[in-house]
Order: C-alpha cells, then structure tokens, then sequence
C-alpha cells in the first residue's frame, strides 16, 4: 500500500482549466488597462505555482511515511496461554491482538483500483491530503487488549474432559456392549468361547447364578454343555446386569431306538429291523458305517457274528439329537451254505452242493471245489443253477464218499458291510 501512495503522489498533476484563467484575466481587466504581461509577470506566476506544488508535495510525502500500514484482517492471539496449575483463580494475562480493519480500510486493502479512483477524487488539496491520512490512521492501528483467561480454555483442561468421556462412554459401553459372541447349544456339545475384551469375563448359570468358568483377557476356553439353562456373561468382579450376553442350552427329547433280536433272511441276506419315533428325516449309522437311509425304519445286515451299534440322530427343537441301542449276533453269515450232501439221496435238494444264498441273490460269484490233500480245483462255476454234483473233473469220476472237501466263493458285488470271501467244508456222503 505505502509503495501505491507514493507512486500515485510522484504521478500527480494539478488540474488545469482554461476557463478559471479567463475569469482572473476579466476581474484583473476590469481595474486596470488591459495589457500584455510582461515578462517578470510570467515568472512570479509560475514560480508561485512551483513553490505550491513543491510544498504540498513535500507535506503529503512526509504523512504518507508516518501512516502505519497493517495488513492483518483476522484476530490472531501473539502468545499462547500457559496458565498455572497450582492458581487457576482470578489470572489475567496481557495479550497483543491485532485488530480486525474497518469496512472502510478493507475495501482499501483488498481493491487497491479504489484507492487510486478516491486519492484522485479528494487529493486536490493540501486539507484533503489531511484529511485522507487521518482516516487511515482511525482505521489501521494496534490496540493493547486485556483478555480474561477464564475466557479462554487451556489445552490440557480439553484433554482431560475428553479423557473421562472417553472413560465414561467405556464403561456404558462394557455395561451393554457384545462381552462374547456365543450361539444356543444343546446337551453334550461343545463351541470355543474366545474373549476379545480387555478385560477378564465370567461365565454364570442364570438360575443358581453359579460360576461356571472366568475367561481372561484376550484368551478362549472350550464349553461343553453338560446342564441346560441360561448362561450369562459377565465382566469379572461385576454384578448381574439386565440385558447381558447369554446363551441357551437345551436338551431336546431323544428319539426312540428299537431293534429286532432275531435276524430274518430276505433273499439270502441276513436282516435285522431298527424303527424310531422321529417324525424328520434321520441318520442311521451300524458299527459307525453310516447307511443312506432316511427314513424311521432300517434294515441292515450283521454279515459277521458280535455286537452291534445302531445310533440314529434326527433335529429336534433346533437340536441335534440322536439315540442308540445295541444288538448281539451269534452265528456268522456263511450264504446259509450246508455242511453234506448225498448224490444219492432220494431228496433232489440233497444230491448237490451249493450255498443255498447264491440261489437266493442276485450276485455275481465263482464257486471252488478244493481237494484238501493236494489243493487242486475239483470243480468250478458261476452259474448258481449248476451246483456240485460230486464228480471229481480232474478224473471225471465220484470223489470219494465219507470225507471233507473244501468250498470257497468270491462275491464280485459284495454288500456294505459284507466281506468278499467265503469259505468252509462239504462232506460228501
């Protein structure tokens, strides 16, 4: 601003009108002869119009140096507020603020074309350049002001109020927050319990208000649900709140299990028959074999002598139930074959040798007649209806009668659970 003054003052001209110098040259007529001037008459005009212009010139520069020119248009705080933390009462600190421009010398400052356009409208004078630099000098100055602290909020009492909201809005949060994230279980499952927290979390029973476990922090435990009820979760050495996390453990009704105890022998294949009560679809599993068989009646098939398992579990009341029973099997499946025969019998059944299961099924088989004393085949088929008939067909002649030969069956297509080999003794009469 000061280097736009000054060059708009070293730029100025005082107006020049024709017309004010034909005024004076009337009045000056009118009291004396009209005559040419002289030549001293020129000179004391102009040096007289030199000496104004010098001297207003000269008294305009020197106030133009003596305006204290500021710039700031916003209030700026020079020196930051330390207050004592041992006397917080009744302190007062001085501090230098610099104050906000009026209207009038903002224009100035942000549009310097105006001033141009106002120095030219009202510099004409040496009263007008007074009065110019005074309004310049009211509207651009320093001013020392007294703030109260209490006024002004130290920094760290701002971080202490937001160190107990925090504090508080944690503890609420504790109170009504998620501890640990479970789902509802039923008798004799298990599910990890992982605490997030930063803080321990106990397990309650709701009705007795036992303590079932403590979970640390940032740690996790394995639950199984071995009583039903309503387990809650808790921050550790806190009371019950209403509303806490909990999780349900039910124990939903078993489904009935019967098995028949005699086996039955449909188309050869030994059977037992295992029923439920359970209306949904079900799962069988025999020995730990699970079977494809969804509905609430079994058959399955004890190929080999012992006991057996059979578990059936079903969904009930969003629980996974199950029930099993056990049945004891004493004879071994062996395709019901006999253990004589007599190609001389009046019975025709009795005059040939085959396991009786073979003419029952539909499998495939190869059927082998050993010689026990040398292990040579003595007769083959895989045709259930060409059975032995006791001819030796190395020789072609009639084994010897009264003795034990050995019989051996491969099962191509065997059924789950059945072994893929039998074997035994026929002796023929």
């Amino acid at each position: 601003m000061e280097h736009t003054l000054k060059s708009l003052l070293e730029n100025q001209e005082l107006p020049y009108n024709s017309a004010a110098w034909d005024t004076m040259k009337q009045a000056l007529d009118a009291k004396m002869p009209v005559t040419n001037p002289t030549n001293w008459y020129k000179w004391l005009l102009g040096g007289a119009a030199i000496t104004v212009i010098a001297v207003s010139s000269y008294f305009f520069i020197q106030k133009e140096k003596a305006i204290p020119v500021q710039t700031a248009t916003t209030t700026k705080i020079e020196k930051q507020i330390q207050p004592d933390k041992k006397d917080k009462s009744n302190t007062r600190t001085n501090v230098s603020v610099k104050k906000v421009l009026s209207p009038a010398t903002s224009v100035l400052t942000e549009k310097s074309h105006f001033i141009q356009t106002d120095i030219k409208l009202i510099a004409s004078t040496h009263d007008d350049v007074t009065k110019m630099t005074s309004i310049l000098e009211q509207s651009i100055e320093i001013q020392e002001v007294v703030i109260d602290q209490t006024d002004l909020e130290p920094i760290s009492s701002k971080k202490e109020i937001t160190h107990i909201n925090s504090t508080n809005q944690k503890e609420e949060l504790t109170t009504n927050s998620t501890l640990i994230t479970a789902v509802n279980m039923c008798l004799g499952e298990r599910q990890l319990l992982e605490n997030k927290n930063d803080f321990a979390v106990s397990v309650f029973k709701q009705n007795s208000n036992q303590l079932i476990a403590t979970i640390d922090a940032k740690k996790s435990m394995s639950f199984e649900a071995k009583e039903q009820g309503t387990y809650l979760f808790v921050e550790k050495n806190k009371p019950v709140v209403e509303g806490a996390n909990s999780f349900e453990v039910k124990n939903s009704p078993k489904p009935t299990l019967e098995i028949e105890s005699e086996i039955r022998y449909e188309k050869g294949v030994p059977t037992l028959k295992a029923s439920t009560d359970a209306s949904n679809s079900v799962q069988w599993t025999v020995n730990n074999l699970e079977l494809n068989s969804t509905k609430s009646e079994l058959d399955f098939n004890p190929f080999k002598a012992g006991t057996y398992s059979v578990s059936v579990k079903t969904l009930n009341e969003g629980c996974i139930v199950s029930q099993t029973s056990k049945v004891n099997v004493d004879n071994e499946y062996n395709l019901m074959a006999v253990n004589a025969f007599n190609p001389n019998s009046l019975e025709p059944r009795n005059q040939t040798f085959i396991p009786f299961a073979l003419t029952q099924r539909d499998v495939k088989f190869t059927l082998l007649i050993l010689d026990p004393k040398d292990g040579g085949v003595m007769y083959q088929t895989e045709d259930a209806s060409q059975p032995w008939n006791g001819i030796d067909k190395r020789t072609g002649q009639l084994a010897p009668s009264n003795q034990a030969y050995i019989w051996k069956v491969r099962i191509a297509n065997p059924l789950p659970g059945e072994s893929t080999e039998y074997k035994g003794t026929i002796t023929k009469l």
